[in-house]
């Protein structure tokens, strides 16, 4: 079963305009492969939230079921995204006293890990995932601190945490469709995972993931999460902006938008009726104004984020865009020129052979969940250390 006790690693985003499913082939070494896709229209889902838990359920088992049949597995564990206005960001720490005689036990290091969650959540939410955990004994960084020995253990991270009750209704539609989740993982950390290189890791990199109902930014320096931030804003917003201003239907309002982009538009657009058959022509700056004002908006999230950072130093990694957003004509140059540094759009880092290009930016979210995932120990190594004790138990790892 995928991503029970083999190499198989399944990520799971659930979007505004879908639920995406990507399974992944992590192997033995750096190399990755994509083995299969499965996306299903979002029903019951708002940015993230479920709204109606029936229609929800109906959409993961959708998107489920077409990832296992391109993917030839049968899939009950995956990672899931978690990816809601009103997520926080905050770094806390913890330090637990400790008995020397012995090293550092599980139980331990999860008390540690509570009591930093307790130390900086806001009542009634709870924590999706802990990222840039650094460890201590009697002051000295560890990299692993089960079986050390000392005085005291101090932990160090960024809680990334969501509403407790949004999320405990998103994880029971996932064990109501037949799952379970080995891992939550904060959206903005899914896309950095897919789209950044190493090197814009560490030098210090702004992503942004232009959703459909949702703006994510985080701020990673250092190989680390340092702030994120989700704006309640996203592309979908251009296109419900269209199908109003212009009269007309959301398809062709979605249509208009990936056609011109933020060009400049001569003369008129004809746009279809909402009302009557054929067509109205609309004159060309109406429509492009219009895409403009909500790129704008959006733009000075981002800047306004930035800002808020008060970065010292240059930002040598610049801003990655990626998202459904990612893709309108002349982004890139807009962004660079409004936000003062380099602008690159992301692409995923293990590509999605036979998808078509414009559904790709689809799978993003859901491939850095799988990639997240398979960095993770091997789960038939956990079972082993459950199942076989004592020294020849040992023996047999080492071996």
């Amino acid at each position: 079963m995928a991503g029970a006790a083999s190499n198989i690693v399944v990520g799971l985003d659930i979007g505004t305009s879908g639920v995406a499913v990507a399974v992944i082939d992590a192997g033995s070494g750096a190399k990755h492969k994509l083995l299969g896709v499965g996306f299903s229209p979002a029903a019951g889902i708002d940015r993230g939230i479920v709204i109606r838990a029936e229609d929800a359920v109906a959409s993961i088992k959708g998107a489920i079921t077409e990832a296992e049949l391109s993917a030839g597995v049968q899939i009950s564990h995956v990672y899931a995204g978690v990816d809601m206005p009103g997520m926080i960001a905050g770094r806390a720490g913890a330090v637990l006293k400790l008995d020397h005689r012995r090293g550092v036990t599980h139980r331990e290091i999860c008390q540690a890990h509570r009591d930093l969650c307790a130390a900086i959540l806001p009542e009634g939410y709870t924590a999706v995932q802990l990222a840039g955990v650094r460890y201590y004994i009697n002051g000295e960084p560890v990299a692993r601190p089960r079986g050390a020995r000392g005085r005291e253990l101090k932990v160090q991270a960024c809680v990334l945490a969501a509403p407790g009750g949004q999320v405990s209704e998103l994880q029971r539609c996932l064990c109501e469709a037949g799952l379970k989740v080995k891992q939550t993982v904060a959206g903005p950390l899914a896309v950095a995972e897919a789209v950044l290189t190493g090197a814009e890791r560490e030098l210090g990199v702004v992503c942004v993931d232009i959703g459909a109902g949702l703006t994510r930014v985080a701020y990673i320096n250092h190989g680390q999460l340092e702030e994120m931030e989700i704006f309640p804003v996203g592309s979908g917003h251009i296109t419900s902006d269209l199908a109003v201003g212009l009269h007309t239907t959301l398809q062709a309002a979605e249509k208009i938008k990936i056609q011109y982009g933020l060009r400049h538009i001569d003369g008129h657009v004809g746009v279809p009726a909402l009302s009557s058959p054929g067509e109205h022509n609309i004159p060309g700056s109406v429509v492009a104004e219009i895409i403009k004002l909500r790129i704008e908006e959006i733009l000075d999230f981002i800047k306004r984020y930035i800002d808020k950072l008060q970065l010292t130093d240059s930002l040598p990694g610049g801003i990655v865009i990626t998202g459904g957003g990612s893709r309108l004509t002349g982004l890139p140059e807009m962004a660079g020129a409004v936000l003062g540094m380099p602008v690159r759009v992301g692409a995923g880092r293990v590509q999605a052979e036979n998808i078509p290009e414009e559904e790709a930016y689809r799978y993003v979210s859901a491939i850095g969940l799988g990639l997240r995932g398979s960095v993770q120990e091997p789960p038939a190594r956990r079972v082993r250390r459950k199942t076989e004790g004592g020294i020849l138990g040992r023996l047999k790892t080492w071996l």
